[in-house]
């Protein structure tokens, strides 16, 4: 019988030609295709045709994509075929393996946990290191994870360390661990670890920013779209200690991974973090000096741009181009991220509720209005003075307006994709935006009102910083074919003046040096 491996064997030599002009690799191959395209290959056949019998031969159509999917001769396929297809058809070579995992793993020690069809190795089963013995490592250590697929869903998965006793170097799957750092392969595999316990393959990555940039997807929708459409309703096994689901914040740090790898892939060098402390700190210091070096030099094939569009070549009298004028448009964009309230700091806040960086932390102890450096009353924003407390109590008067609460409210209690059901926010707990405002007080000093022109009050204050400061804009300079040369953060403390302060010839002539007149 063909389906014995006896049978196979005497099959095999009786025909010596087949196997002496054909590899092991080549034969597994041919029969692993065609036991796929069983019922394409039944689809062509004679409606009159058994099938529970083999064609006695291919079509054209199958024998020539066979032979090109073999490295073969459309020949040399037909004869495997006729060689092989009785093992093709009566073999059940295509049978599912996954329950192999299910009922026989357990009983033979491949992990706690089954359903571990994926096991996640180190793309090396030998120590890098020149000084290390040329030896397999044999210390492992195996964790369960779930490895996020878009063909499958979210599955189960083993990740394996492999450990060197001489040099302490910990393999992973997508890095090494010595010292408290963590260096990523130059060479990636296609799945990415994103936490611990969470890996994704990089076509699920790929989604991700692709929804991001075509339909400005947030994070949480995009794992919403993947945990409700793509999960296929998976759920994690019994006593499966890690959630088969996808949380806003895999998918942030499966951006950042990425994003940071294909960065230091450009440029020919390693991903190098440090592994200390809260994993989203990792990755800050990378971000932030590839932002500079965006900033600083932008990227390389725009330096390079020249098109009729945004150039002029001017030559002289013998035809030599001796000029070159590029063409450039700068403005800002009204896009404000929060930073420290003291005016020109370009020093990052710890967190963005903050007001002032560390640097200048010892500021938020002092009174808010502009000039006083007095310490604050507990419990308020500005000093013991009682025209600052007047002052303070008509700006906090002003931000309880009834129809400023309702919007705000409102926009508290827009549903989020977590939770469609709206909820009631208390108004301490919002977030509300906060500028610099003028005060005049009346001739007795008992009542603060806003500064209006034509005004017959004093004017005494101006309070400054209350919640946050934002960065005006964003400059962006941007060639007339289309192109966006460069983009720069504009700073500074007080609305009206910044304008002024950022759009100035002074200031622009600053950046346009730093970003035109750099060596390349």
């Amino acid at each position: 019988s063909m389906g014995t491996f006896h049978g196979l064997l005497q099959h095999l030599e009786s025909q010596p030609d087949v196997t002496s002009c054909n590899s092991i690799t080549t034969l597994f191959c041919f029969i692993s295709i065609t036991s796929r395209l069983k019922e394409d290959i039944i689809l062509v056949q004679l409606a009159q045709a058994s099938i529970s019998e083999p064609p006695p031969v291919l079509s054209p159509a199958f024998n020539t994509f066979l032979a090109t999917a073999c490295s073969i001769s459309p020949v040399q396929a037909n004869d495997v075929w006729m060689l092989l297809q009785d093992v093709i058809w009566h073999g059940a070579i295509d049978k599912d393996l996954s329950s192999v995992w299910v009922t026989d793993a357990p009983r033979r020690g491949f992990g706690t946990f089954t359903h571990s069809e994926y096991l996640l190795y180190p793309p090396t089963q030998y120590c890098t290191q020149p000084d290390c013995p040329p030896m397999t490592l044999k210390k492992a250590e195996q964790q369960n994870v779930v490895l996020f697929i878009l063909a499958h869903g979210p599955c189960a998965a083993q990740s394996v360390h492999l450990y060197c006793t001489d040099c302490q170097i910990d393999y992973r799957h997508n890095y090494t661990m010595s010292g408290g750092i963590r260096t990523y392969y130059d060479k990636q595999p296609e799945t990415i670890q994103v936490t611990d316990h969470v890996f994704m393959e990089k076509d699920v990555v790929e989604l991700f920013k692709m929804a991001m940039d075509v339909s400005w997807t947030s994070a949480t929708n995009c794992a919403q779209l993947y945990n409700m459409c793509l999960s296929q309703g998976k759920c994690a096994p019994d006593g499966y200690l890690v959630k088969f689901e996808i949380t806003g914040d895999h998918v942030w740090n499966a951006f950042v991974i990425t994003t940071l790898l294909e960065d230091r892939k450009r440029h020919m060098c390693s991903l190098t973090v440090p592994q200390t402390g809260n994993q989203w700190d990792w990755f800050t210091q990378v971000m932030i000096d590839r932002n500079h070096r965006i900033q600083l030099y932008g990227f390389e094939d725009v330096h390079r741009h020249y098109c009729n569009r945004c150039t002029r070549m001017y030559a002289n009298d013998q035809g030599v181009t001796t000029h070159k004028v590029s063409v450039v448009v700068v403005d800002g964009v009204t896009v404000g991220h929060p930073c420290c309230a003291v005016h020109n700091c370009h020093t990052p806040l710890s967190n963005n509720h903050h007001q002032f960086c560390p640097a200048h932390s010892s500021y938020d102890g002092t009174c808010s209005i502009i000039g006083c450096n007095l310490p604050v009353v507990p419990g308020h924003c500005t000093c013991s003075m009682p025209d600052h407390k007047n002052v303070e109590g008509t700006y906090e008067l002003h931000g309880q307006s009834r129809f400023q609460l309702q919007e705000r409210l409102a926009c508290a209690r827009v549903a989020h994709s977590n939770n469609t059901i709206s909820q009631d926010v208390e108004i301490s707990m919002l977030h509300l935006p906060d500028a610099e405002e003028e005060y005049e007080l009346n001739e007795t000093g008992t009542l603060a009102l806003p500064v209006v022109d034509g005004g017959d009050l004093t004017p005494a204050v101006n309070i400054g910083h209350g919640q946050s400061t934002r960065t005006h804009n964003e400059q962006l300079m941007v060639a007339p074919c289309g192109m966006i040369i460069a983009c720069r953060l504009s700073l500074g403390q007080r609305e009206w003046r910044v304008l002024w302060y950022v759009e100035a010839i002074v200031s622009l002539g600053l950046i346009l040096k730093i970003i035109l007149l750099l060596p390349f």
